[in-house]
C-alpha cells in the first residue's frame, strides 16, 4: 500500500486557473477582447527560453516545457498588439476586468492569492463599485 502523503506537512498548494472572456478590454492592454474564427493575418512561431523571473528564480514549469522542445504558434489579426505577442511589457491592469474577476471569485467563495491583491491600490474599494455610480 502506498504511503499517505501529508500535503499540509510538505506545504503543497494548488489552485485552479479559469480562463473566461469578459465583455471588457483585454487584461493587460487596451485592445478589444474578441474571439476570432476567421483566417489569421499572420502567424508567429516561438520556442520557450527559460529566464529568471522578477523573483530571481527560474520557473519549474517553464523549465519542463522547454525540455519538451515544443513550438508555440501565435495567430495574429488586425486586433493583435505587441503585448499579446509578448513583444512588449504588459500595460496597467484593466481595473474593470479585475473587479469582475474578483467579484466572481467572491461569489464562488474562492480564495485569491495575495499576488492578485498586489495590483490593488489604497483606492481598492472603488473596484467593487460600478463606474456609473
Amino acid at each position: 500500500m502506498p504511503k499517505k502523503i501529508d500535503y499540509e506537512k510538505i506545504g503543497l498548494k494548488c489552485g485552479l486557473e479559469i480562463h473566461q472572456q469578459l465583455d471588457t478590454k483585454k487584461l493587460f492592454c487596451n485592445c478589444i477582447s474578441l474571439l476570432r474564427q476567421d483566417e489569421p493575418d499572420f502567424e508567429v512561431k516561438r520556442n520557450l527560453h527559460v529566464v529568471a523571473g522578477e523573483s530571481g528564480e527560474v520557473d519549474t514549469a517553464a523549465s519542463y516545457e522547454v525540455s519538451l522542445n515544443k513550438d508555440f504558434i501565435y495567430q495574429g489579426y488586425d486586433t493583435t498588439c505587441l503585448v499579446e505577442l509578448d513583444e512588449s511589457p504588459p500595460r496597467k491592469i484593466n481595473q474593470e476586468a479585475l473587479r469582475i474577476a474578483l467579484q466572481i471569485s467572491i461569489l464562488l467563495n474562492a480564495n485569491s492569492i495575495s499576488f492578485t491583491f498586489s495590483f490593488l491600490t489604497s483606492s481598492s474599494s472603488s473596484l467593487f463599485t460600478s463606474s456609473s455610480e
